[in-house]
């Protein structure tokens, strides 16, 4: 039995991979390398699912109250993966497909809540998509990174660069969950809409969705807002232009 350890980085304020790899290595049972490679060189960013070992990892790493646990060695690993392989597997979760994500042109009213000039990666919260109750509340938000895919057929290009979420959150806990999920590659190709559910996130750990909160919370509508997705992309194309 072999097994990878792969070195990656992880973007806590987008819920996203930062470039390639920047290592792995296949060891044996013992725990000794039996080859490597190096770090991979691209730095396109890309979204994951909520099925992804990400969605699980990023909450736990990215929470500043959580202290760092004594872990496994690569030998102690490989003996606790044997023992867990070796038990029936359990049964895969029925993916759950979410309602079709409106259409590009669809009437909206996104306002910019995050943008980073280093890396070109904005959020849009779209106001006419958020239903409030008391502290409770349900909304859209439109994610996107910017954007450093080479040209095709380079495989960066069907890379997941644009998310659109929908989120439940309570002003008053400072939580957040996200309950659908659609993503779109940067010919903006619609993928599985996905239904299944995240873990729960606060503002702690989530930099983007504190601003999440803070803008739902207040409840305060910036002026500027932009009528449709496809003008909230081209608005967002303009701060950071396409890599042809």
């Amino acid at each position: 039995m072999s097994g990878n350890i792969t070195r990656t980085r992880l973007s806590c304020t987008w819920s996203a991979t930062v470039g390639g790899t920047l290592g792995r290595r296949t060891i044996n049972e013992a725990g000794k390398v039996l080859d490597q490679s190096g770090p991979e060189p691209f730095s396109q960013g890309s979204f994951h699912g909520p099925h992804g070992w990400q969605a699980r990892v990023i909450p736990v790493v990215c929470d500043p109250a959580n202290k760092t646990a004594k872990g496994l060695t690569a030998e102690q690993a490989m003996a606790d993966a044997k023992v867990r392989l070796a038990a029936p597997p359990a049964a895969e979760p029925v993916a759950k497909r979410a309602p079709a994500p409106p259409a590009d042109t669809a009437a909206a009213r996104f306002a910019v809540i995050r943008e980073e000039r280093s890396t070109g990666n904005m959020s849009f919260l779209d106001w006419s998509r958020v239903s409030r109750q008391g502290d409770k509340a349900t909304v859209q938000v439109l994610d996107i990174l910017g954007d450093d895919t080479p040209a095709p057929p380079e495989p960066q290009w069907r890379y997941s660069v644009f998310a659109l979420r929908t989120i439940t959150l309570d002003c008053k806990a400072l939580t957040l969950a996200q309950t659908a999920y659609v993503t779109f590659t940067k010919s903006l190709e619609s993928e599985f809409p996905d239904a299944a559910p995240w873990p729960v996130r606060t503002a702690k750990d989530w930099p983007l969705g504190a601003d999440i909160l803070g803008a739902v919370c207040d409840g305060k509508e910036p002026a500027k807002t932009f009528p449709t997705r496809a003008a909230a992309v081209a608005h967002q194309r303009a701060f950071h232009p396409l890599k042809k």
